[in-house]
């Protein structure tokens, strides 16, 4: 279990970078309540250097809750509704 994120703030008000956490890989209760706590701390996280795919995309979206789909379809990604071009 994951007990403690690698965090490195952005700014001294908001914003930090998590460090060594690939968004691609399944996501368990323990690790993304830590990542929620750090964007109620932070406001705003930073992720780099991830490679996900849309659906990884959508599933870690919808950790956070229900992901709503924009009324304008033309923009839709082809497969995934959630994503806006």
């Amino acid at each position: 279990m994951v007990t403690s994120l690698n965090t490195v703030p952005l700014t001294p008000v908001f914003g930090a970078e998590i460090v060594n956490v690939n968004l691609s890989a399944d996501i368990g209760p323990g690790l993304f309540s830590l990542i929620y706590q750090a964007f109620l701390d932070y406001q705003v996280l930073v992720f780099r250097q991830q490679n996900m795919s849309p659906a990884d995309h959508v599933r870690f979206a919808r950790l956070f809750g229900e992901v709503q789909v924009h009324v304008m379809n033309q923009y839709h990604a082809d497969s995934h509704p959630e994503l806006y071009l």
